[in-house]
């Protein structure tokens, strides 16, 4: 299973897929803060997801807002699991994060 977080404009959006790219889990965030909206975005796809753990985890962040970026990824882990990987993306929110666990396989 792998998880993708996007963040737009403080809006942040959660999939969890695994390698058919059939959904597991799903959420949505509109948190004053970033970190807080991507941890509470990612909490609720992985209580969705019937025990189902990423094994691999892709935030992507728009281009070029880096105001919205953080810089550490270290306030993610406690909700994913400390050695699930985390990639970032500075992409345009014409490729998103969520769209990303399908291309991993």
């Amino acid at each position: 299973m792998k998880l993708g977080v996007s963040v737009d404009v403080g809006h942040v959006r959660a999939v969890l897929m695994d390698s058919d790219g059939a959904v597991g889990g799903r959420a949505e965030s509109m948190a004053a803060d970033v970190n807080d909206a991507i941890v509470e975005a990612v909490r609720g796809t992985l209580a969705g997801a019937n025990g189902s753990r990423p094994s691999a985890t892709a935030l992507s962040f728009p281009y070029p807002d880096s105001r919205s970026w953080p810089s550490d990824f270290s306030f993610i882990l406690a909700a994913i699991g400390e050695n699930v990987p985390v990639r970032d993306r500075k992409c345009s929110t014409a490729q998103p994060a969520t769209s990303m666990p399908s291309r991993w396989t």
